[in-house]
C-alpha cells in the first residue's frame, strides 16, 4: 500500500511504531493582580489587632524600663541611707570613745568608780560591733545596683549622700486620675482590650463570604522573539466568592471564644486600673504619715540632744552619775537612727509615687495637661467601644 513498507512503516504494522506527536514550544509571560474585597471588615480588624498587639509589647517594654529605673532609684536611696547611717554610727563611736577617755581619766583620779569605765567600754564595743553589718549591707546594695546597671559587682556606682537628695516642697493631698493614664501597665491593658475587640471582628467576618477580584494580562507565542507582538496578547478578568457552607459550628465557637477573651481583657483592664488607684492612694497616705513622723522625729532629736548635753554637764559637775549620762546617750542615739529611718522612708515613698504615676510627678500636670486629656479621651473611647459597641458592631450580641 502506498506510504507503507514491509516490516512496518508510517501506516503501522506488526513492526511499526505509532503516530508521531508533533512537538512545539510555547513561550508565555503574564502578570496577575488580585484584590480582596474587605466587605465585612476582616482585614481592617486584623490590622487593628496587630497594631494593638504591637502597642502591648511597646507598653510592656516601657513598664520594664520604668521598673528598672524605679529599682535603681530605690537602691541608690538605700545606699545613700546606709552610708549616712554608717557615718552616724561612726560619729557615735567617736563620741563614745571620747567619753570613755574622760571616764577613765576620772576613774584614775578616784572621782568615779571603775565600774563606770567598764560600762563606757562595753557601750563602745557594742557600737563598734554594729559597723561590720552596716558595711556588708552597703556592699550588697552597691552590688545590686551594679547588676541593675548591667555591670560586674566590682563596678562602683556614683556615691550619693542622703543630704544631697531633695524632697518636694509640698505633698499633694490628691492627684488627678488622668495622671494614671501615663502608667505603662494601664496603657498595655487598654491595648489588650482593643486587640481582643478587633479579634471579635475578625471572627465575625469569618462567618460571611469573602470576595476576590482578579485580572490577568500577558503574551504567548511559539517564538521567544515574537513576545508582545501584535496578536500575541491575552487577558482575563474574574471574580471569586468563598463562603463557609458547613463548618460544624466551628466558626461560631471561635467567635464566642473571641468574645470571652474580650470580656477577660476588659476585666483585667478594670483590675489594673483599680490596683493603680489603690497603689497611688496608699503611697499618698504613706507620704503624709511619714512626713508627720519625720517632723516628730526631728523634735525628739532636738530634745534628746539637749538632754544629753545637760546630763554631760551634770556628770562633770558631780551632780549625776554615769548611768544618767548613759541613758541620755542611748536616747539620743536612738533618736538619730529613728530620724534617719523616717527620712529614708520618705525618700523611698516619694520615689515609689513617681514610679506609680508612670514616671511623672504632680508638678508636671500643667505641662502634660493636653497630653493627658488626649490620653484620657482615647482610653475612654476604647473602653466605650469595647464595652458597648464591640459585640454589636461585630455581628450582634454574643
Amino acid at each position: 500500500a502506498p506510504g507503507s513498507a514491509p516490516g512496518g512503516g508510517p501506516g503501522g504494522g506488526p513492526g511499526g511504531g505509532g503516530a508521531q506527536i508533533p512537538i512545539y514550544n510555547l513561550f508565555s509571560v503574564a502578570g496577575e493582580v488580585g484584590y480582596d474585597l474587605d466587605a465585612f471588615g476582616s482585614e481592617r480588624r486584623r490590622i487593628e489587632s496587630a497594631v494593638a498587639r504591637a502597642d502591648v509589647r511597646q507598653q510592656e517594654a516601657a513598664a520594664a524600663y520604668l521598673a528598672l529605673v524605679g529599682n535603681v532609684v530605690t537602691e541608690m536611696t538605700r545606699a545613700a541611707a546606709l552610708r549616712t547611717r554608717l557615718a552616724t554610727r561612726q560619729r557615735i563611736v567617736e563620741a563614745q570613745r571620747a567619753r570613755l577617755d574622760l571616764v577613765a581619766g576620772q576613774a584614775e583620779l578616784g572621782a568615779v568608780a571603775w565600774a563606770d569605765t567598764l560600762t563606757a567600754r562595753a557601750e563602745l564595743e557594742s557600737s563598734r560591733a554594729e559597723l561590720p553589718p552596716l558595711r556588708r549591707q552597703l556592699a550588697e546594695t552597691l552590688h545590686g545596683i551594679a547588676v541593675l546597671a548591667g555591670q560586674p559587682p566590682s563596678w562602683q556606682p556614683p556615691l550619693l549622700e542622703l543630704e544631697q537628695l531633695a524632697l518636694p516642697a509640698e505633698l499633694p493631698v490628691a492627684l488627678p486620675s488622668t495622671l494614671l493614664q501615663r502608667r505603662p501597665d494601664i496603657r498595655a491593658a487598654q491595648a489588650r482590650v482593643a486587640a481582643a475587640s478587633a479579634e471579635i471582628g475578625v471572627a465575625t467576618a469569618n462567618l460571611y463570604p469573602s470576595f476576590r477580584l482578579s485580572a490577568r494580562y500577558g503574551s504567548a507565542t511559539g517564538s521567544a522573539g515574537a513576545l508582545f507582538e501584535d496578536g500575541t496578547g491575552f487577558w482575563s478578568i474574574g471574580a471569586s466568592v468563598l463562603a463557609p457552607l458547613w463548618e460544624g459550628g466551628r466558626l461560631r465557637a471561635e467567635r464566642d471564644a473571641a468574645v470571652a477573651a474580650w470580656q477577660a481583657a476588659l476585666a483585667d483592664y478594670r483590675r489594673v486600673v483599680l490596683e493603680a488607684f489603690a497603689e497611688v492612694g496608699d503611697l499618698l497616705r504613706g507620704l503624709q504619715a511619714v512626713a508627720e513622723e519625720l517632723a516628730a522625729r526631728e523634735r525628739a532629736l532636738a530634745v534628746t540632744r539637749e538632754n544629753l548635753e545637760l546630763a554631760a554637764v551634770q556628770y562633770r559637775a558631780g551632780a549625776a552619775d554615769y548611768l544618767r549620762v548613759l541613758t541620755a546617750q542611748r536616747q539620743h542615739e536612738d533618736a538619730q537612727l529613728a530620724r534617719l529611718a523616717a527620712l529614708t522612708q520618705r525618700y523611698l515613698d516619694t520615689a515609689a509615687l513617681f514610679t506609680a504615676l508612670g514616671g511623672a510627678g504632680w508638678q508636671d500636670l500643667e505641662r502634660l495637661e493636653l497630653d493627658l486629656t488626649h490620653t484620657a479621651a482615647e482610653a475612654q473611647a476604647r473602653l466605650d467601644a469595647a464595652a458597648g459597641d464591640a459585640p454589636a458592631r461585630n455581628g450582634g450580641s454574643p
